[in-house]
């Protein structure tokens, strides 16, 4: 994905309609232990069960060390 969209599976978007939650959807993603976070919206429902696709710059947001 580019940009600042992800990809969740169907499940998600399952969930989020029982919820009631309209668009336009913005997230919150957070690593806690490294104490980053970025925000993301959504591209499609495509990714396979329990997987999410993000895009390279928001994991090195996500994943990176301090120090």
């Amino acid at each position: 994905p580019k940009g600042n969209k992800i990809i969740w599976p169907p499940g998600a978007l399952h969930e989020l309609a029982r919820l009631h939650i309209q668009s336009p959807m913005q997230f919150r993603i957070v690593n806690p232990t490294m104490k980053k976070k970025t925000y993301c919206g959504v591209l499609e429902f495509i990714a396979e069960e329990g997987k999410c696709y993000l895009p390279n710059w928001m994991m090195d947001i996500l994943l990176c060390e301090e120090g």
